[in-house]
């Protein structure tokens, strides 16, 4: 059941407290919630890789396997995909949307 709404131009989104989400959403969510935000294994990542940025790009299992020995995190993008993997391991169906945002007038 929602608590609260979020209006956004025309479209609504419900929120729901994390308590009340399924399960295996609930411990995706609790694992992607501790990582840090971060762009430095990113970096070394790409230097690793001989500066090529599609080769430094972390593959999910790589971003959840570095934070639990190195306690590394990921970017924004990266944890969107880690979430999106993970809940797909527990046997949801997901599909990422992107969003344009205007500036100005």
């Amino acid at each position: 059941m929602p608590w609260g709404r979020i209006t956004v131009e025309l479209n609504t989104i419900p929120l729901t407290p994390c308590h009340l989400l399924p399960a295996p959403i609930r411990r995706a969510w609790s694992t992607i919630s501790q990582m840090p935000f971060e762009n430095l294994s990113k970096i070394i990542s790409y230097h690793e890789n001989g500066g090529s940025a599609s080769a430094a790009l972390r593959e999910p299992e790589d971003i959840l396997s570095d934070h639990l020995v190195y306690g590394t995190g990921a970017t924004c993008f990266g944890l969107v995909y880690l979430f999106q993997y993970l809940l797909r391991l527990a046997g949801h169906s997901v599909e990422l949307r992107t969003c344009d945002r205007y500036y100005g007038e």
